[in-house]
């Protein structure tokens, strides 16, 4: 476990969230983000990551962090159809940006990494890491292993398998699940792990073989289409707690189509609905386990309107309202 006492990770400190308008019958959520310092008991820790250097294709992930704060501040803090008040569930403590290094992908997943280890071992809260892009998810992973003793499942939303040994020699975006079952002394197994929204025509033959003898369950974007929400989540969970210690819930944006989801790396065709990703995340994010969440690629440059920053902001008040309601059961 890396000694908090002799952390040298820098964290950027971000501007406290203002909603866009100043009225006095809203509750908005800016008035629920709170710099870490400031925050006691919080519902969740965000912590950014505007790093998109090992991009394989169009980039621009580096800038969702300030734009999904932004869009998170202009958003309220109840939900009609979860009937979920977040202002009764604590705050989301900002930690800030890791301050990642454009040209030393290795040198900025160590800071990852010893970022979210300090995070996890020094506050009692899930961890919500926003990205940046998908190469991420290996560093994120490995801290949060660091911060905790046993194994860990995950569930893991995208449109590709994220099993590439690497670009050309050089760490990449697709590489995060193959470090991961094999860089990590096997503390996250395929038999814990489960893909959501695998999509048509955008990955190998290859990639689907590792993945099967790896034992990984994938539900494809179109098996996603005829399966019970709730089979799926029992099912997902089952996997990932058997044996382990916690779930980590990561999501790729480009699993959801590219209709709902225009702004990321790589918009999918035929992909998941943008209701189905956050009906996925309210169930999964009550499960009891649940230490954390990733959510990469979102690329604002390339997004259409804004839908798909607001669809990030809205599926990490989705992880918060899943969390409240597991407390409220609880």
């Amino acid at each position: 476990m890396t000694d908090l006492a002799e952390t040298t990770t820098p964290l950027r400190p971000v501007a406290r969230l203002l909603p866009p308008l100043a009225d006095e019958f809203d509750e908005p959520v800016a008035d629920l983000v709170v710099p870490l310092a400031d925050a006691t008991r919080p519902a969740a820790v965000l912590l950014g990551v505007p790093f998109d250097a090992t991009t394989m294709g169009r980039s621009g992930s580096k800038h969702a962090p300030a734009a999904v704060r932004t869009a998170l501040a202009g958003l309220l803090g109840y939900h009609a159809g979860f009937d979920i008040d977040l202002r009764t569930g604590g705050v989301l403590a900002d930690a800030g940006d890791v301050d990642a290094l454009q040209t030393d992908v290795e040198e900025t997943w160590r800071r990852i990494t010893e970022a979210v280890t300090v995070r996890m071992s020094t506050a009692d809260a899930p961890l919500v890491v926003l990205g940046g892009d998908n190469s991420l998810t290996f560093p994120v992973l490995r801290g949060a292993l660091a911060a905790r003793t046993g194994r860990l499942g995950v569930v893991h939303f995208d449109a590709h398998f994220d099993v590439r040994d690497s670009h050309h020699g050089e760490p990449a975006s697709g590489v995060p699940f193959r470090r991961a079952l094999e860089d990590l002394d096997g503390r996250i197994r395929g038999r814990n792990l489960t893909q959501i929204g695998i999509a048509g025509w955008e990955n190998t033959k290859a990639a689907a073989d590792y993945v099967a003898a790896q034992g990984i369950r994938v539900y494809s974007a179109r098996e996603v289409q005829t399966t019970p929400v709730e089979r799926l989540v029992d099912e997902a969970v089952s996997r990932a707690l058997d044996g382990t210690g916690g779930l980590w819930i990561s999501i790729d944006i480009d699993a959801v189509d590219g209709a709902f989801a225009p702004g990321t790396n790589c918009p999918t065709v035929g992909g998941l609905t943008s209701h189905q990703l956050l009906e996925l995340v309210w169930r999964l994010s009550q499960v009891p386990e649940v230490v954390g969440l990733d959510l990469s690629e979102v690329s604002p440059p390339l997004d259409r309107d804004g839908v798909t920053v607001q669809l990030a902001a809205a599926t990490i008040l989705t992880f918060l309202a899943g969390r409240a309601k597991a407390g409220r059961t609880a």
